[in-house]
C-alpha cells in the first residue's frame, strides 16, 4: 500500500489527469482493505472480551452473572456495528457523488 501511495503521489504528481484516474481505480482496493482492517479489529476486540471473561469467571460464566451480560452486550454491539458499517460501505446510495447537485425548490 505504501508503494502504491508513493507512486501515485510523487511520480504521477506532474500528470494531474493520470493521478486522478489512478486514484479512482484504487478506491475499491482501498475500501476493501479498510473494511477488512475494521472487521479484524472488531474480531480482536470480541476475542479479547471473550478471553477475559472466560479467565475471570471460569465456571460461573454459565450461571448468568452480571459481568457476563455486560461483556455479551458489548460483543453483540461490536458485531452489529461491524455488520452495519459493512452494509453501509457497500451500498451505492451511501457513496459520495460530487456530480450530483442537491437543489432546493426555494432557490
Amino acid at each position: 500500500q505504501f508503494v502504491i501511495g508513493f507512486f501515485s503521489f510523487l511520480v504521477l504528481l506532474c500528470c494531474e489527469g493520470a493521478t486522478a484516474g489512478f486514484r479512482a481505480a484504487m478506491v475499491p482496493i482501498h475500501a476493501s482493505f479498510g473494511l477488512t482492517t475494521f472487521m479484524l479489529a472488531i474480531a480482536a476486540c470480541v476475542t479479547g472480551l471473550t478471553e477475559k471473561v472466560m479467565f475471570k469467571l471460569k465456571n460461573r460464566y454459565s450461571h448468568f452473572e452480571e459481568e457476563g451480560y455486560v461483556v455479551n452486550t458489548i460483543g453483540a454491539t461490536l458485531v452489529a456495528l461491524g455488520i452495519l458499517f459493512g452494509y453501509i460501505l457497500n451500498r451505492n446510495s451511501f457513496r459520495y457523488r460530487p456530480n450530483v447537485l442537491i437543489r432546493s425548490p426555494d432557490l
